[in-house]
This record gives structure tokens, sequence and C-alpha cells, in this order.
């Protein structure tokens, strides 16, 4: 398996250290991941794997994880499309969020309350809690 994953990891916010450590953890399992930034603010530090890793090619990659907010999200129809984002909200239905979500394969979130959200809002694809890793 080959994952292409999406995040804006070099703008050295609390998303951009969510998705470096959400890199860490796929290549620290075996994973062969291939890292594309966004920018979406000012850049700040990316560690050197990471540097190492997005100089890899993208051909071949069969799965692409979109870990931004659902509106910035894109079916991409050669892949298989993972939706994942972060939400401090208990409903979003009265957003494009839902539209967006529902156009992915599946949808993954961090926790129980976010999966909630995600249902009472109209989302209808399969959703996965995949908990936040993190360097202990």
């Amino acid at each position: 398996m080959k994952i292409l994953y999406i995040n804006n990891y070099g703008d050295g916010t609390g998303w951009a250290y969510q998705g470096q450590d959400f890199i860490f953890a796929l290549d620290k399992a075996g994973v062969d991941v291939v890292p594309r930034r966004i920018v979406l603010n000012k850049q700040s530090y990316i560690p050197q794997r990471i540097l190492d890793l997005e100089q890899k090619s993208a051909v071949g990659c069969d799965t692409v994880i979109q870990h931004v907010l659902p509106h910035m999200m894109d079916y991409m129809g050669h892949l298989k499309n993972i939706g994942l984002f972060q939400s401090e909200t208990s409903n979003f239905a009265k957003t494009m969020w839902p539209t967006k979500l529902n156009s992915m394969d599946e949808v993954w979130v961090t926790c129980e309350q976010q999966k909630e959200a995600a249902i009472k809002s109209g989302v209808t694809k399969k959703i996965r809690i995949m908990p936040q890793p993190c360097d202990t």
C-alpha cells in the first residue's frame, strides 16, 4: 500500500503538528507514505524525515488521506479517498461539510464525539475513529 498524505504539516499550527504525528506513525508502521503539504499559514519547522519522504514520487499511490478541513476535500477518482478531520462542534449540518465528506470513500475522525457529530450532520459514509497519534 502506498498512501498519499495531504496536510498543512509545515505551518507550525496544531493541525500541522497533528499532520506530522500522522506521517511519523504511518512511516513507523511501515506504510509507504508520500506526504504533500498545502500552505495555509507562514511556513515553520518541518522535521528532516518528513522532508525526505516528500521527495518520493506519488506515482503508484492507491490511497489518499486528505487531512484538511472538509470544505478543502476533493475526490480523486483513481484513488481510495479518506477524509480525515477534527472539529469541535456537535453539528455541522448547515455547512458544505457533509456533502464533501459524503464524496469520500471513508471518513476518519479522532474521537467518538466527532463521529456522533458527523452522523447527526448527515454524513452517511463509513466513519472510523482513528485516534490522534503522538510521540510518547
